[in-house]
């Protein structure tokens, strides 16, 4: 199973010794006629907690970095390490359509990290003063915990979806192309966007009235967005939420077809506060739209637009996974992904999967394990396959997004809470304000820019700045980068037209993607990157280690480079980077060589 982002991210901050702070939140509701017919209808089996809304409001008003969060069950404590994230923009908005009047909305707070004990599982969890919404993915699926439709209010349920009685089937009627503009290969590119792309949404009449306010809806799409968005921070993609729009008014759209919605959500929406919109109502049977594929920056904003008609309980239990799934699907689509059906992967047009006929002229692809599909597929349809958001979008679609969005000249460039102030970099040199500066960080180039005092927002990292004149000539001058206090970060003299400073927080590492030892955490290239990494591995049979055998590596000057032995045991794995060359390798007999083995870069000996 496939460790993301987000589980890196806690594994890291495990290491660096980050304090994560106990926080209970819930307690098992005593089993009753009462609380099983809360969900007896919908699931086969749930459980009922009790959520501590003073604990809440302790939590959203300390607002600690990292938490340990316990869901308590039947079948054992789930526990949760989870860091904080900052789903909102920094102008985040709520608006409603009777006034069109940006309005106050209480203090919430969004988690996202991993479950202990299981390699590969990303949960979000959202927590608001009186309720809270949490999603958890793992090899086994996706469980849901929210509130009730019809319970009090301090009732939640928490139940695996493959519990759940109801099918779900999202159809996506975004027409789907081959565009060769978009690169289709799992090779190259980014591990992680330098770019946000900023999200309005806006919400139809039905959900106003189905979550009673403006504000319990908006809390809901805030919820539903940050879900959404953590799958997207597990496979390196940022996405924040501009605008939230609630039709607390009779919506416009009278149409009851997906196409025919984003029609009209098309016809009636001018410049809208965001990179991308999507409208939202509780028309489920309706599954998505987006207007474009890759249309990111699009100077016809109307491709830049999809619609979704999610879903928002079966039989009074929520089912955020569907909803989830739906408005992801259409994100992605947006932001540069064909489905995995398409006749467009692997290098050479064909499909990644095969659970749904394949969309161009090519054979039908794979049906996924039993670990499921991604997110940019139909295996939604499949029963035995389903889609597992532990799985993210795949390796390929992910690094198309992650290409359009790091390409998008649009967007601007933040930090993975999308929360940033600027800096500023002036520039001294003699082309002036036609000064164009080509900065890089951690091995991925952003857009060039020209100007003499120049405004970034950017990530944590080192970077290495690289002065040129508009014909790309390099030039030499000199630089000072001050913060938004106007503090001196860095300043001097250019040597070779260049020049480095590094900004917050930084991890070192080797940042090419193409070498052995790459670190996609990494955000500052420490030198280390190795092009021969060469891992060899010991095995003893007699479980005693090698009893005196002993492996060489010799150059052709006959300079013994490396050596060793298995000390002890069955096992054990060596890593090295030698430098580039031709070796012999040698291993000794030692006084019982049939019982050791070793395999070196695919060449096997026993």
């Amino acid at each position: 199973m496939r460790a993301g982002r987000v589980a890196e991210r806690v594994e890291a901050l495990k290491g660096e010794r980050a304090t994560f702070k106990p926080v209970d939140l819930f307690e098992r509701a005593a089993p009753s006629k009462a609380t099983d017919a809360l969900w007896n209808t919908a699931c086969r089996e749930a459980e009922v907690l009790r959520f501590d809304s003073v604990a809440a409001r302790r939590v959203i008003a300390e607002r600690p970095e990292h938490i340990t969060l316990k869901i308590p069950s039947v079948h054992g404590d789930v526990v949760l390490d989870l860091f904080r994230a900052e789903v909102l923009a920094e102008d985040f908005v709520v608006r409603k359509a009777s006034t069109r009047q940006a309005i106050t909305t209480p203090a919430n707070i969004h988690y996202r990290g991993s479950i202990r004990g299981q390699t590969g599982s990303v949960v979000s969890v959202s927590v608001f003063p009186n309720e809270a919404m949490a999603l958890l993915a793992d090899k086994n699926g996706q469980r849901i915990l929210g509130p009730f439709e019809d319970a009090p209010q301090d009732l939640l349920v928490f139940y695996h979806e493959k519990d759940l009685l109801a099918e779900r089937s999202m159809a996506c009627a975004t027409p789907d192309q081959k565009t060769p503009d978009l690169p289709r290969s799992a090779g190259g590119g980014s591990p992680k966007t330098l770019r946000c792309v900023r999200w309005y949404w806006e919400l139809a009449h039905d959900i106003f009235l189905d979550k009673g306010s403006v504000t319990d809806a908006a809390n809901y799409a805030t919820a539903l967005f940050h879900q959404s968005a953590t799958l997207f921070a597990n496979d390196g993609i940022s996405v924040a939420l501009q605008e939230v729009f609630v039709w607390d008014v009779p919506s416009p759209y009278s149409t009851t077809f997906s196409m025919a919605i984003l029609g009209e959500f098309q016809g009636l929406t001018g410049p809208f506060n965001g990179d991308a919109g999507h409208l939202l109502d509780f028309n489920s049977l309706n599954g998505g739209i987006a207007a474009g594929l890759g249309t990111l920056c699009s100077p016809n904003s109307d491709l830049r637009l999809a619609y979704s008609g999610i879903d928002n309980s079966f039989n009074n239990v929520p089912t955020y996974s569907w909803s989830v799934f739906v408005v992801t699907h259409e994100h992605g689509h947006i932001m540069g992904s064909l489905h995995t059906q398409a006749c467009a992967w692997n290098g050479n047009n064909t499909p990644i999967d095969g659970c749904a006929a394949p969309e161009g002229p090519c054979p039908p692809g794979p049906i996924p394990s039993v670990e499921g599909g991604t997110i940019m597929s139909y295996c939604n349809f499949l029963i035995d396959v389903g889609v597992n958001f532990s799985n993210g979008f795949g390796a390929q679609p992910a690094q198309v997004i992650r290409d359009h969005v790091n390409a998008a000249t649009c967007l601007f460039a933040c930090t993975d809470t999308t929360s940033c102030d600027s800096l500023t970099i002036q520039l001294t040199t003699t082309t002036g304000v036609n000064t164009v500066l080509n900065l890089s960080v951690a091995g991925v180039s952003l857009l060039p820019v020209a100007g003499e005092e120049i405004a970034l927002c950017l990530t944590d990292g080192c970077y290495i700045g690289t002065l040129t004149d508009q014909n790309g000539n390099p030039i030499d001058g000199t630089y000072t980068v001050n913060d938004a206090n106007a503090t001196v970060i860095a300043s001097g003299s250019t040597v070779g037209a260049q020049f480095e400073f590094s900004l917050g927080t930084l991890i070192p590492g080797c940042t090419n993607p193409v070498a052995g030892n790459f670190n996609a955490a990494a955000n500052c290239d420490d030198g280390s990157c190795c092009m021969t990494y060469t891992t060899l591995v010991l095995t003893d049979s007699g479980g005693d280690g090698w009893d005196g055998a002993i492996y060489a590596f010799i150059n052709l000057a006959g300079d013994t480079v490396y050596t060793g032995t298995l000390d002890a045991g069955s096992g054990d794995n060596v890593s090295f980077c030698p430098p580039a060359g031709c070796y012999t390798f040698v291993v000794t007999g030692g006084t019982d060589p049939g019982e050791i083995g070793w395999t070196l870069g695919g060449a096997a000996q026993a």
